[in-house]
């Protein structure tokens, strides 16, 4: 069985952008979560004006499946985001809740 696959995003938002963030942030949840594949979708403020985003796909062929309509829903809020304040990486998951109780 394929490992799952996660997608971690770091977004630096404008001063005072902070609210109209979230609310864009919880807009993209509804459509993206339901997308096969996509098993989990967290955003956490991290700091003043930052939040941190942690996606889990069933297996890396899902992540890039779905990065095109992730990409196309986020595109709406790059302008509250600072120059260059959008870092994001991938990998494959090789330790989570599931692994750990198959392994018990």
């Amino acid at each position: 069985m394929a490992s799952h696959a996660a997608s971690f995003v770091k977004f630096t938002i404008k001063a005072g952008k902070m609210s109209e963030m979230v609310d864009e942030l919880k807009g993209v949840i509804p459509a993206y979560s339901v997308l096969p594949g996509v098993l989990s979708m967290t955003f956490a403020q991290t700091g003043p004006n930052e939040i941190r985003s942690l996606f889990v796909y069933e297996d890396m062929q899902s992540l890039e499946t779905n990065g095109p309509t992730l990409s196309a829903k986020l595109k709406g809020i790059m302008h509250l985001l600072e120059e260059n304040g959008f870092e994001r990486a991938v990998g494959e998951v090789v330790a989570d809740s599931e692994t750990r109780a198959a392994c018990a």
